[in-house]
């Protein structure tokens, strides 16, 4: 469950639903499109020699750098479908690794070429490929270093792949016939628009600099703000406050526990409706709050505030707003609307998921 306090935020700054559903299978997408990558290299490098296998290891005396790249890419592969359960953050390192490394084995050697523009082909693919692979090695450490000058680069390798694709086009004609017998070159644009995606990605994004200090800001803003969709209506407003007297509309619990009242209550929470467990305890004037998506289990998810006070604010120009407030001084808020709207919040969250 995210954090209660996160989702004071605003939704911009979270993934939604669907992105949340990606990342947690990008592992099993990066490493796919590799190992498909890998297969169509090889199959192409066999039909351009007529299926003989031995071209795989290259002309005698030469080094095989296509099969040598073919296999860092499917060992890489395998290795992040193996490793499922490690971060995302060192999954894209190890294909922030292989993509790098693979280029710079092909590339390499047009720095010795004669032909200038190969020379600035080879100078720019070794350039960019050095550049992710020390990306690779702080993603890795889990230092998301460097993130938004690989995210440059891999979509200018895009531009560079589709443009070499056009030139193809242009000179052939045929487009699904470039496409067909230049798959290997179509398959690394994907590859890199990819990582650009992923780059892009949550979970990434948390682990750099400015990510960690947007959590941070985020979460002191939580202590004195709400978002829009943070709702309760007048009428369980009116029974919560109960639970600071008369304790009406409150259910009495009598298992011979510390909880001596209890009230639960959906509240909608901008992406999702989560459920909030108030309790009274025995000898106690606190309200104990517990917030979760759901209150089966051991709530070990669970956020949970005790408020020893609530206070209104309220103008003519905005919903009222209800503070809770501890023995610190630390508050949550909530906004108090009529019961249609918080129905109405409840149904766009549903209609959503």
């Amino acid at each position: 469950m995210v954090d209660i306090l996160q989702n004071f935020t605003s939704i911009s700054e979270k993934p939604g639903k669907l992105l949340l559903r990606v990342e947690r299978h990008m592992p099993k997408i990066l490493a796919s499109f590799m190992l498909i990558y890998v297969f169509v290299s090889i199959e192409h490098t066999l039909h351009i020699n007529d299926y003989d296998i031995s071209c795989l290891w290259g002309e005698p005396g030469e080094l095989p750098v296509q099969f040598i790249a073919d296999v860092i890419m499917f060992v890489s592969a395998i290795a992040i479908l193996i490793l499922r359960d490690i971060p995302n953050s060192k999954v894209l390192s190890i294909y922030l690794l292989s993509l790098s490394l693979t280029r710079i084995l092909i590339n390499y050697h047009n720095l010795f070429s004669v032909s200038t523009m190969m020379f600035a082909y080879g100078v720019l693919m070794c350039t960019i490929s050095l550049n992710m692979l020390a990306t690779g090695v702080f993603f890795y450490k889990g230092i998301s270093r460097n993130r938004d000058s690989v995210m440059v680069s891999s979509l200018l390798m895009v531009v560079v792949y589709a443009m070499i694709l056009s030139f193809y086009v242009h000179y052939q004609g045929d487009v699904w016939y470039v496409l067909r017998e230049n798959l290997p070159t179509l398959l690394q644009l994907l590859l890199y628009l990819i990582l650009f995606i992923t780059l892009d990605s949550y979970d990434v994004h948390v682990n750099t600099d400015m990510g960690r200090i947007d959590a941070t800001v985020r979460s002191m803003r939580a202590r004195t703000g709400a978002g829009e969709r943070t709702v309760l209506s007048v009428h369980e407003m009116g029974i919560i406050a109960n639970g600071f007297g008369n304790m009406e509309g409150w259910t009495r619990i009598d298992d011979g526990g510390p909880v001596e009242y209890e009230y639960k209550v959906t509240i909608s929470m901008r992406d999702s409706n989560s459920i909030m467990l108030l309790q009274k305890w025995k000898g106690s004037n606190k309200i104990h709050f517990t917030i979760a998506d759901s209150l089966d289990g051991s709530l070990v998810y669970a956020k949970r505030f005790s408020a020893n006070r609530f206070v209104y604010d309220s103008n003519d120009d905005s919903p009222i707003t209800v503070r809770f407030i501890d023995d610190d001084g630390n508050i949550i808020r909530f906004h108090v609307v009529h019961t249609d709207e918080v129905d109405k919040l409840h149904q766009e969250v549903e209609d959503e998921a």
